[in-house]
């Protein structure tokens, strides 16, 4: 664990495997405090990357991780939770979201019927064609 000072900033940084975290705080907090959620921090990475600590594996969960961080910190105070009621807390689904998904389905089953209708239209605009020139030979 490695901590720095400035004029009006402490940052706590902890590194795991080939990745930092890095907690920004002021000086008049609670330094134990802002230990222990650098830890919880650093314990929500690898639940959320599927054990992967490395930067690609960060890069495709970055907004489950700062949902989770989110949950974690609540206008720049720690949340008393844990590891696990984070993850269950990010895995509830909101009302938006059921709705989104509900219109998302809803516009790709009319995306593949307009498909299949079109494949129709073709399919015998071919078979047309097909029977027209027939005629002429």
């Amino acid at each position: 664990m490695m901590q720095k000072k400035h004029a009006s900033t402490l940052a706590l940084c902890t590194r795991m495997q080939g990745l930092y975290v890095l907690l920004v705080t002021n000086k008049q907090s609670n330094i134990l405090e802002d230990l222990e959620t650098l830890r919880l921090v650093s314990k929500l990475v690898p639940e959320f990357c599927q054990g992967l600590l490395e930067e690609e594996a960060v890069s495709m969960s970055a907004f489950d991780l700062i949902f989770a961080f989110d949950e974690v910190i609540s206008l720049g105070h720690k949340e008393n939770t844990t590891v696990l009621q984070v993850k269950q807390n990010c895995e509830m689904e909101s009302h938006e979201e059921k709705l989104h998904k509900m219109i998302i389905q809803v516009r790709t089953e009319a995306w593949r019927v307009q498909d299949k209708g079109f494949n129709r239209c073709k399919h015998r605009l071919h078979h047309d064609i097909a029977a027209l020139l027939e005629s002429i030979a």
